[in-house]
């Protein structure tokens, strides 16, 4: 039997947000024998669900936060070339040119930049950042990835992207008589 592919997942700060969610379900209900997910997450994450990750096959890397920006190239290169992945998908939006461009300069095949968001209401600083990393967007990445056309086109104007509707377990939402009465 084959070793499955071991994929890098970028997710940033793992603090119980839509995105860690949307790829935790993707973990929980893929073909593991085929795929791994490993997560690199930001040092200073605060809800990482280390016994799931670990129960499920998947390892987790903690890397200094983008903020550090010197370190945090440092680390990714270093982790990308030690642990040989041959995909890296990042999910951190506009910031997915960092971890991107250091998988390119350690070799790595594949790297997939996945936009699951746009631009924020009253968010100037962070909106002006996120326009400038756009213009970059592309330049690194194999593939690119959204959770919507939308989403998409936001971030990688009109370059071709594929759409990836958000991973929800429908289940947990189906009808409970015994949780609607009291």
């Amino acid at each position: 039997m084959t070793e499955p592919i071991r994929v890098a997942q970028i997710v940033g700060k793992m603090v119980g947000g839509g995105v860690e969610a949307v790829v935790m379900n993707y973990y929980r209900h893929i073909d593991r024998s085929k795929v791994q997910f490993d997560f690199l997450v930001d040092s200073d994450s605060t809800l990482v669900p280390r016994e799931e990750i670990e129960s499920l096959g998947g390892r987790i890397f903690e890397i200094p936060p983008y903020q550090h920006a010197i370190e945090y190239q440092r680390e990714l290169q270093s982790l990308f070339t030690q642990e040989g992945w041959k995909i890296v998908h990042s999910h951190i939006n506009a910031l997915s040119v960092f971890p991107l461009r250091a998988a390119k300069k350690a070799g790595v095949p594949v790297r997939i930049a996945h936009s699951h968001s746009t631009s924020g209401k009253g968010e100037f600083a962070k909106n002006a950042l996120k326009g400038f990393l756009k213009l970059f967007s592309t330049r690194y990445p194999t593939d690119l990835a959204a959770c919507t056309e939308y989403a998409g086109k936001w971030l990688f104007g009109s370059s071709h992207f594929t759409v990836f509707n958000n991973a929800i377990d429908l289940s947990s939402f189906s009808f409970n008589r015994s949780i609607r009465d009291p």
